[in-house]
């Protein structure tokens, strides 16, 4: 254990806590605008039905349990997990600046850029994973299931994000480019579902997918794209059993 393992540790703990407090920080403080505020009022069908944000209380809660199980002794000098440290402080980071630009500017380039820099992070984070031998029990559950399952969900939210950015400018999001932005998350949640075999992060891609079927059943009665996000939705779940 090296001073840097304990710094890293810290900054872990830091950027954990800070994901979440910045999460809710404007319905705290009641700011003038709020995400799904600036998401509603875009108004894309294929942004998922509200009650499926509620896996960001669970990203949340995995990545306390990370920054717990990554800070103990006994861990701060495993290969694995000092390299997943650094990727998770700065997708954190990335994800709490975020979530603290979108109410104060709005879903713009700015924010696109910050996503898919976060999502860049996880994706490297996948790859390291998929480099180190397999682990079980707690060091999969608190140690690699928490990088896997924002990685699943930042890569479908990063194609809602460049649609939503696409509207902020003004350019005429139709259906039939929302459903190529689909294609692109199912694409991409398969090909990284079939390379890392990871349950979990498929699970994270199927989750918000299975949401935008339910908006569009719930409110937009988008049909083309209900059902562009229904055979999309197990594509990677089907692609990650198919791998492990």
């Amino acid at each position: 254990m090296t001073a840097i393992d304990i710094l890293r540790a810290a900054l872990v703990i830091v950027a954990a806590i800070a994901q979440a407090v910045m999460g809710n920080w404007p319905q705290w403080r009641r700011w003038e605008h709020s995400v799904p505020e600036r998401s509603a009022r875009l108004h894309l069908p294929i942004v998922p039905w509200p009650p499926f944000f509620a896996i960001w209380g669970v990203i949340f809660l995995a990545s306390f349990g990370f920054a717990i199980w990554h800070a103990l002794p006994a861990n701060l000098d495993d290969p694995l997990l000092r390299m997943l440290g650094w990727f998770a402080v700065a997708a954190w980071t990335l994800n709490a600046a975020w979530e603290w630009h979108v109410p104060r500017r709005d879903i713009d380039w700015t924010s696109l850029v910050l996503i898919a820099a976060a999502l860049a992070v996880l994706l490297a984070a996948m790859a390291t994973i998929g480099r180190a031998p397999s682990e079980r029990g707690l060091s999969f559950w608190l140690g690699i299931a928490p990088i896997q399952l924002l990685a699943g969900w930042i890569s479908a939210a990063v194609w809602v994000n460049l649609g939503s950015t696409l509207k902020w400018s003004g350019v005429p999001v139709r259906t039939a480019w929302q459903i190529l932005l689909l294609l692109g998350a199912g694409a991409l949640g398969s090909m990284v579902a079939w390379l890392s075999g990871s349950p979990v992060y498929a699970g994270a891609i199927a989750w918000a997918l299975a949401g935008i079927v339910v908006q569009n059943i719930v409110r937009d009665r988008n049909l083309p794209i209900s059902l562009t996000a229904a055979f999309l939705a197990p594509a990677a779940v089907v692609a990650a059993l198919m791998s492990s």
